[in-house]
């Protein structure tokens, strides 16, 4: 995840299409670009957090942005594994829904 900010047009348009396409088996690439994507905002604004709890918690406080509740990457991960990734996907896409809702105001403004 070394992402730099000018790639976030890209990582934006990654998470929209996996989006689209999102089943269970597209869990961990969605939560990946959501957690990437929220990274790449903040780094433009000058916050700098590691670790896709804080990223994720950071990025929810920025203006205009709902508060993005998606599960802790230890219920992901054990969602994952336990093969029931269904149970975390519909906070994760409703989180996605958002960011890409909030991304998409904020380039018209």
């Amino acid at each position: 995840m070394f992402a730099a900010v000018r790639e976030l047009p890209q990582v934006i348009l990654t998470m929209r299409r996996l989006r689209a396409d999102a089943g269970p088996t597209a869990l961990r690439q969605l939560y990946k670009h959501l957690v990437l994507a929220c990274r790449l905002l903040l780094r433009e604004h000058n916050q700098w957090e590691s670790g896709p709890d804080r990223i994720l918690a950071a990025a929810s406080r920025m203006p205009g942005l709902t508060a993005l509740a998606t599960p802790s990457l230890a219920e992901i991960s054990s969602a994952w594994r336990d093969g029931e990734a269904e149970l975390v996907l519909k906070p994760v896409t409703v989180a996605v829904d958002q960011l890409l809702t909030w991304y998409a105001a904020q380039l018209a403004a």
